[in-house]
């Protein structure tokens, strides 16, 4: 893309130098400034100039560039191999329903359980709290966790409370903030997420996990919310079923 924006500025050889890397980008990724120069006859000199053409701060920002489109490509093609109906199966597949009846257990102790989740996964969060309010209204949902330090100060801890945690990639910022505050303070946490070591896992009490590999249109991460909802979905049944036997 840069390299079609930028085209007017560049040299006879800034151009064969671009052609080259965009036709050995997993090559460069890993290439030294000075490995590069040598195979044009160059200085590196003329390399850190180009990726300044570019708008890149130097060669090492373009090398980072270069791999995150390689691994946004890996994951994409990873995603197009697997049919949507092959990733609705393996959710069903990994279906933890022990650890899912020991969620109910604390859904069913808790005064409150709170629901935390930000950006295109809120939507689902809100939906499973709507569910479950038709059952027992004790199930909030919180989705304006922006000013996080702020929303940390005014918590009120209380021990018979459960905290319920909805993000894919298990790395959102906001939600790691009040996760670390909770978890320093003992308290019941339960998260869900894609199938992966990530940092809010490491944060729970009980982890539960869906199959949802990263989803991206163009160069944006667009998450599939429907792995989250069946988990949910199963975690809304199991509850519903256990109020109605008592």
């Amino acid at each position: 893309m840069r390299s079609i924006i930028y085209e007017y500025k560049l040299s006879d050889l800034e151009d064969e130098i671009t052609v080259f890397i965009l036709m050995h980008r997993n090559e460069v990724a890993q290439m030294k400034i000075n490995t590069l120069a040598a195979m044009f006859y160059t200085v590196s000199n003329t390399i850190s100039r180009l990726c300044r053409k570019l708008d890149y701060s130097g060669f090492l920002e373009l090398k980072r560039a270069l791999q995150e489109e390689i691994q946004i490509e890996a994951v994409s093609k990873e995603v197009r191999a697997l049919s949507y109906q092959e990733i609705l199966r393996r959710n069903f597949e990994i279906a933890d329903w022990e650890k899912m009846q020991e969620v109910i257990e604390l859904f069913k102790k808790a005064r409150r359980v709170n629901f935390y989740a930000v950006s295109t996964t809120a939507s689902a969060a809100r939906i499973m709290v709507d569910e479950l309010n038709c059952v027992d209204y004790k199930f909030i949902f919180f989705e304006d966790v922006s000013d996080v330090n702020e929303k940390i100060e005014k918590m009120k801890i209380a021990k018979d409370e459960v905290y319920f945690f909805v993000s894919t990639s298990g790395k959102s910022e906001p939600l790691l903030s009040i996760a670390k505050f909770l978890n320093k303070h003992h308290q019941t946490i339960v998260t869900l997420t894609h199938l992966s070591n990530n940092p809010l896992t490491g944060l729970a009490s009980i982890s539960l996990f869906c199959y949802s590999p990263e989803r991206f249109i163009g160069n944006m991460r667009v998450p599939d919310k429907t792995p989250l909802l069946i988990v949910m979905d199963q975690l809304f049944h199991l509850y519903a079923q256990d109020e109605i036997k008592e």
